[in-house]
């Protein structure tokens, strides 16, 4: 494990730590301590350094963890060593918490701070004490209280301690039956479903985070591929404003206390007689031994209230609309077109912007660790669109020209054969299959053997006027049998 400590990628070295903390390697303390002060340790590193040096446990991990969620370190060195320092102190913790959070932003994601206290027994109303009488920024109370909603359980002492310190007077909104009826009126009149799969899509909204279209998404909610189909306009409302009012089957949580008081919420996966798995909000599987379940209750639904506290009337009407269209003959009809829905979108970090503009575009094809990748997802008609997208490459020649963007999807080979790949326009566009160029046809023949492959483009979005459409179709005699991979 020692040497896995100094690799160069930063994703071994975080594994390598996490190794090193389960199994209370006490000879690699001194490693540990030089990842976690280090200023050249990557974020995900660090934070596996902390958490390590938490499960090594002792005076000496405290007066560590102490240390660094205190002034002068950083406030992502604090967050990072306070959710580390949770784990062995919680009172104190809950103490640094409220100091570190009232000099966070949203684009800190304090969300892993919150959640730290949530995942244990005692953690939210420690932290709800530790709250009291202290001011925070309204952003991030807001960031609290979702997570408090997500976590499954009534966290009526935190949300009351969140809402008094942010400032926020406002709820989770309750419509008359008048007012339900005049926001149905709105959906059907005015609503527009263009702007609402827009909305849909927007990160703040985070709809895709829980939800899949089609199977492009997450898993912690129901696919919403039909639900136009079979539910009517007050009950999408009501599921929008009101989540826990009504709860689709199966989609119902469970709240699971061990016998070590740590916390787990989410939708039941399977259960056997060794072992329950639920899938929580974060959309991870968790698998819980039943011989240490403590505590076990139904809890409420992992889909925050409030999250469309952000929206305007106009903008929650035009989401109600694009919802109702889902399943319906028309525009967002999800077709029989084997069309990727999922990608993923290389982050413009300075690591990654540094890497590309001092290699070539060619090394977003491997597996660089410096490279960020994050999920995004086509539209209902399979367009990926390439406004927004992360600039990495500048185009030097003409002044004021965009960058270049790069984004990859998986293909699937069970059945070795020829397939056809169908782009709804070459303008560009550069393609590499796996790590190899691959010359670029609307039509493009393709004889994969069995496994998984991967397609990487680079878009000069100086150049290119339109988002990118990947269809998979099938080569006439051929036996093969090949799937854009989906998911979140």
């Amino acid at each position: 494990i020692g040497p896995l400590l100094n690799s160069d990628n930063a994703e071994l070295q975080a594994v390598a730590a996490e190794a090193a903390g389960l199994w209370k390697i006490e000879a690699l303390r001194g490693k540990l301590v030089g990842l976690a002060r280090s200023a050249a340790t990557k974020p995900g590193a660090r934070s596996a350094a902390l958490g390590a040096i938490a499960n090594l446990g002792g005076a000496q991990s405290r007066k560590l963890l102490r240390e660094l969620s205190g002034k002068p370190q950083t406030p992502s060195v604090r967050m990072a060593a306070t959710v580390a320092l949770a784990r062995v102190d919680l009172k104190e913790a809950a103490t640094r918490a409220v100091d570190v959070l009232a000099e966070l932003t949203p684009a800190d994601k304090p969300e892993g701070l919150f959640a730290a206290f949530l995942s244990q027994k005692q953690g939210a109303v420690i932290l709800a004490k530790a709250v009291t009488g202290r001011k925070i920024p309204a952003d991030i109370a807001k960031i609290g209280l979702r997570q408090a909603s997500a976590s499954g359980r009534k966290q009526n002492l935190l949300t009351a301690a969140l809402r008094t310190a942010g400032g926020i007077t406002t709820g989770p909104r309750k419509l008359s039956d008048e007012e339900m009826q005049q926001m149905i009126a709105g959906v059907r009149e005015r609503g527009n479903p263009v702007r609402g799969e827009e909305i849909f899509r927007r990160e703040d909204v985070a709809c895709l985070k829980c939800h899949a279209i089609a199977g492009a998404g997450g898993k912690v909610g129901p696919d919403l591929v039909s639900i136009g189909g079979s539910a009517q306009i007050d009950y999408l409302i009501d599921s929008l404003l009101v989540p826990n009012k009504k709860v689709k089957e199966n989609y119902n949580t469970l709240v699971i206390v061990t016998d070590k008081g740590k916390v787990h919420t989410g939708v039941k996966i399977r259960e056997s007689a060794r072992e329950l798995v639920l899938r929580d909000a974060e959309d991870n599987e968790v698998v819980i031994l039943r011989s240490s379940i403590d505590e076990r209750a139904d809890g409420t639904s992992l889909m925050p209230a409030g999250l469309t506290e952000k929206l305007t009337d106009a903008e929650l009407m035009d989401l109600v609309q694009f919802m109702s269209q889902l399943g319906k003959l028309g525009p967002f009809q999800v077709t029989r077109d084997r069309v990727v829905r999922r990608w993923r979108v290389l982050q413009a970090t300075p690591d990654a912007i540094y890497r590309i503009r001092r290699t070539r575009h060619a090394t977003a094809a491997t597996d660089d660790a410096a490279f960020i990748w994050k999920p995004a997802y086509s539209t209902v008609a399979g367009l990926l669109p390439t406004t927004g997208l992360p600039e990495l490459s500048r185009n030097r020649v003409t002044p004021g020209a965009k960058g270049t963007a790069f984004v990859r999807c998986e293909l699937e080979v069970t059945t070795a054969g020829k397939s056809q790949l169908l782009l709804n326009s070459t303008d560009g566009l550069t393609l590499w299959l796996n790590e190899n160029p691959r010359a670029l046809a609307n039509v493009m023949l393709l004889d994969l053997p069995q496994g998984r492959h991967r397609l990487t483009f680079a878009i000069d979005l100086s150049v290119r006027k339109t988002g990118l459409r990947v269809q998979l179709e099938d080569v006439e005699g051929s036996a093969a049998v090949v799937r854009a991979v989906s998911g979140k």
